[in-house]
């Protein structure tokens, strides 16, 4: 009989960079910085509302009125309100996405194979390496890794845990918590659990009185 393989822990799309966007906010809630990025978070989530699919339709033209400037004045008449831009938050992002400045670099080649085969001497070609140059303001690289998330449609994965507050990146949609400990806590506090709480025990006195 074939042992059980194990596959490991599964890696999400763009896990890596909500992780390392998370574990630099934790680490730098208390400073600017970490507030500065903090607060960039929360004002595209209001200038930009949440859209559902039944508003897919009119994304093209929230995408053109965008792409203005946040001191024009916008008329959005004929766009539903629940996907209507927040002006002042977006003024709010634009002011601090004018404060990052970064530029690519490149390091060099490296020598790569092409391909891998048995018993064939594999092809070799060059490859460019590149990198980031993020400046002097340690909040540009988190930005960065913001943007990267946003193009790739998991911005909203980076929330606050319901129970500890703490950023983490969420695998799906539906999860509130960091981990099963705060989600357990936190149902432990609800009246839901205190009432169910309390039946089981009256009636596990009730049963220790028989006798059963």
């Amino acid at each position: 009989m074939n042992k059980r393989q194990s596959h490991g822990t599964r890696i999400f799309d763009c896990e890596k960079e909500g992780r390392d966007l998370c574990d630099w906010l934790n680490e730098n809630q208390k400073l600017s910085c970490g507030k500065r990025v903090a607060t960039l978070i929360e004002n595209i989530s209001k200038g930009w509302p949440k859209c559902g699919y039944g508003d897919l339709g009119m994304i093209g033209r929230v995408a053109f009125v965008a792409g203005r400037t946040v001191t024009e004045k916008i008329r959005l008449i004929d766009l539903p309100i629940r996907i209507r831009p927040d002006v002042s938050a977006l003024a709010k992002v634009e002011s601090e996405l004018k404060r990052h400045k970064m530029r690519p670099v490149i390091m060099g080649r490296a020598a790569v194979p092409r391909y891998k085969q048995k018993n064939i001497k594999p092809q070799m070609h060059t490859e460019f390496l590149w990198t980031w140059d993020y400046g002097k303001d340690p909040a540009t690289r988190p930005v960065h890794l913001l943007m990267q998330l946003c193009e790739a449609d998991y911005f909203d994965r980076i929330r606050n845990c319901k129970k500890c507050t703490i950023w983490f990146f969420a695998r799906f949609r539906h999860q509130l918590f960091c981990s099963q400990k705060c989600q357990i806590d936190h149902y432990r506090r609800t009246d839901k659990f205190k009432a169910h709480h309390r039946d089981y025990t009256r009636t596990l006195r009730r049963r220790k009185r028989q006798g059963k």
